[in-house]
């Protein structure tokens, strides 16, 4: 599939890339190839459909098909389960602590 190999070339290039409201960002602390940029440009529609089924959580691609989401984020069952357990545990490990002082 086109789009995934962009994703993987962009992230290589050392650019972001995501959707947010429907719309592709991609983001780079240098100037991407022109000819990726053009690629992502052209297969725009393609990388946004798949960018929706990568896990926020791992940056795999979800194949499953029950889909669950972390954070209104994609993600594998198993990720969005391990994010849960993470933010309730450090949920309960600040609800704990003695205050300072």
């Amino acid at each position: 599939m086109i789009a995934l190999r962009l994703i993987e070339e962009a992230r290589a290039a050392g650019c972001s890339i995501e959707v947010e409201d429907g719309d592709l960002v991609v983001e780079a602390d240098r100037d991407p190839p022109a000819e990726l940029i053009a690629s992502l440009r052209q297969h725009k529609a393609e990388l946004i459909a798949a960018l929706l089924r990568v896990c926020c959580e791992c940056g795999e691609v979800i194949t499953e098909r029950l889909v669950t989401s972390w954070g209104g984020r994609s993600c594998h069952r198993a990720c969005g389960e391990a994010a849960w357990r993470r933010a309730l545990s450090e949920h309960t490990r600040l609800s704990v602590e003695e205050p300072a002082g």
